[in-house]
């Protein structure tokens, strides 16, 4: 109501609005809109939605499907494409790096899969001339450079399994605009793509459908009503895509195979459609004794299928029933790929719709052989090197960045102690650490190595900061998909019990050294009391008027030098360290002291003491105003009086 009067409003009050009609006209009356003098225009009206995916999720989905084979159309000359180009490198995903980007709008071949990165390559023709130290000239190379895609990028989009009906909704849904508008080229072309693959695959079902409806003996309508399944299972259902038209020899491979998968593919919907509810028992019960399953499906014999996922979110445990479910048998640590697709799915869930399906074993070690690796790797350190293992963590091969191995972190006893006499001395503990590289060779594990890593150090004191505890467990898996496989807890809680205890031998030093300063500032205020003092003295003595001294004051620098005061903190904390209490000697019987058991100075600065000092014996000057100051009580002090 609100809304509908500032309308009113600006209805009567609008010069260019006017004239009304002669009647009158108002938002608030229906009569108005029944005349035709106000129309409500609906263009927001599936805002609240029609039960379609929005554009980002309908993109999303069909992105995840990509895989060798399959085609996909890029805008590549995008602000995100061109962010992943650096000035000193080039373009982080193409090859070569300073290669021109991939042509935007075309259709492209998925043609291969990165087996270190699992990304998808792209190859295309470079139309750009380079220059050419051999040749002196420049020329246009002759071999493709590739580019490096993943299913979640935004600047892509598939093509195959595209429903052009899919595009126009999308294109005329307003809705939805902001969400494409960037990619409104690449729908066109995908439209457009998809429109000339069906026109140039329409004779070609014709066949199919009259081969279908002669070798099978049924209406040729029955056989091309049957066709959509039956040939986007061609296309789509096995690792690497293939089209359906466009080769010869595959148009026959095609022909052969979608007439003859005819009778198996009706039979089994014919089955399901028969067995729907014992479908749906079997799913209830396989879901009751496994709640973690990811995938339930159904093989054209009849046959049951059910994934479990394994603990390293790659593998999975495959279970195979008997096709009246009464006979289950386990198989474990397998890789999934994509023979799910031939399958009928009775029950998926997101996880399983995330699985990685393109890894490989060339990529991945399974559990057992991992539990095996990591009994190698104790052998190999136990000989070489004779420490405990605190952990071992696996890393696969996952990120071109980083080598797939095993990081072993090692536990070394020697640690070294706060030493209170040190006002910054560094302790802490070290945990040092071996790489095992691994590979695959004939379907075996090669384990390389070990070669030495950087050391983890626990070191508080290397910021200054008394209360930093940083722990050292958990460890941080290895980089690039790694994860922790193997861990000694009773190890690790020593080396905890061991930190804590350093940690309050820390705190302690730093109370300590905190007593040391407190007492320092005490005697520095002493001598910053004398020094204004002598100065006021020697000003009255030269001028005769006191009140004249304040402003002559704000002339002078009257502070203490602080290299002084550091000495003096150096002396005390020498004292306090060795538990023994300063308060009520003078500066000259501490220095004295100290030089006569020749104690080693805490720290040299270069302020005040000389760089050579190592002992308070080499120290044989006190700076001047100072030897006779007394330390003053303090009344946190504890500790044996300074005989």
């Amino acid at each position: 109501m609100k809304i509908a009067s500032v309308i009113e409003g600006l209805l009567h009050r609008t010069p260019f609005l006017h004239p009304l009609p002669a009647a009158g006209m108002s938002v608030l009356t229906p009569d108005s809109y029944d005349n035709g003098h106000l129309a409500v225009i609906t263009d927001a009206e599936r805002t609240l939605g029609d039960g379609r995916p929005s554009f980002r999720e309908w993109r999303t989905e069909l992105n995840k499907r990509l895989r060798p084979g399959m085609r996909i159309v890029g805008s590549f000359h995008g602000s995100w494409w061109r962010s992943l180009y650096d000035n000193a490198h080039g373009h982080e995903r193409i090859h070569p790096p300073r290669a021109q980007n991939p042509p935007a709008g075309q259709i492209l071949l998925i043609e291969d899969r990165d087996p270190r990165t699992a990304d998808l390559i792209i190859r295309y023709e470079r139309t750009q001339e380079v220059w050419s130290d051999r040749d002196w000239e420049y020329r246009t190379p002759k071999t493709r450079a590739s580019a490096r895609i993943r299913p979640e990028d935004p600047c892509i989009l598939a093509v195959d399994g595209v429903d052009p009906d899919d595009i126009r909704y999308y294109l005329a849904d307003r809705s939805n605009r902001a969400a494409y508008t960037s990619m409104f080229p690449l729908l066109t072309a995908v439209l457009r793509a998809r429109e000339a693959e069906r026109a140039a695959e329409e004779p070609f079902r014709q066949l199919l459908a009259g081969r279908i409806a002669d070798t099978h003996g049924i209406d040729v309508a029955d056989a091309a009503a049957g066709l959509p399944e039956l040939i986007d299972r061609w296309k789509l259902a096995n690792t690497y895509a293939r089209p359906l038209v466009g080769d010869p020899d595959g148009e026959a491979k095609a022909l052969r195979m979608i007439v003859a998968d005819y009778v198996p593919h009706t039979a089994d919907r014919d089955r399901r459609a028969t067995e729907a509810g014992f479908e749906q028992a079997t799913v209830a019960i396989v879901r009751s004794d496994h709640p973690d399953v990811l995938y339930i499906g159904r093989k054209r014999n009849g046959r049951w299928v059910a994934y479990l996922p394994a603990d390293d979110g790659v593998h999975v445990h495959r279970l195979d029933g008997s096709p009246k479910a009464t006979k289950w048998t386990r198989t474990d640590w397998l890789l999934p790929g994509h023979h799910h697709r031939k399958w009928a799915a009775l029950h998926t869930t997101e996880q399983w719709e995330e699985w990685p399906h393109g890894e490989t074993a060339a990529r991945n070690l399974t559990g057992p052989e991992i539990t095996d690796t990591i009994e190698r790797i104790k052998e190999i350190i136990d000989r070489d090197f004779g420490a405990p293992i605190l952990a071992i963590g696996y890393r696969p091969r996952r990120d071109s960045g980083y080598r797939p191995g095993f990081e072993v972190h090692l536990d070394d006893p020697t640690e070294t102690e706060p030493d209170p006499t040190v006002r910054h001395s560094r302790y802490g503990i070290t945990t040092p650490e071996q790489w095992f590289p691994w590979s695959r060779a004939n379907g075996q594990v090669v384990l390389d190595g070990p070669y030495g890593q950087q050391a983890t150090r626990w070191d508080p004191p290397h910021s200054h900061d008394p209360n930093r505890n940083d722990p050292l467990w958990p460890f941080r898996p290895p980089a690039g998909g790694g994860r922790i496989v193997w861990s000694a807890p009773d190890r690790i809680a020593a080396l905890r019990g061991r930190q804590e205890r350093l940690t309050a031998i820390g705190r302690g030093r730093a109370a300590l050294w905190g007593r040391a300063d407190r007492m320092a500032d005490a005697v520095t205020s002493e001598r910053a009391a004398a020094i204004e003092a002598d100065a006021k003295a020697a000003f009255v003595r030269e001028y005769a008027d006191i009140d004249l001294w304040p402003a002559h004051a704000k002339t002078l620098n009257l502070t203490v030098d602080n290299g002084e005061r550091h000495w003096v903190r150096l002396l005390i904390g020498s004292h306090l360290a060795r538990g023994l209490d300063p308060t009520g000697r003078t500066i000259a019987e501490l220095h004295g002291h100290a030089a006569a058991n020749d104690w080693t100075v805490p720290e040299t600065h270069g302020h005040v003491l000389p760089w050579s000092a190592k002992t308070w014996a080499d120290v044989t000057d006190i700076p001047d105003g100072w030897a006779d100051l007394t330390i003053p009580t303090d009344d946190t002090a504890d500790g044996q009086q300074v005989g």
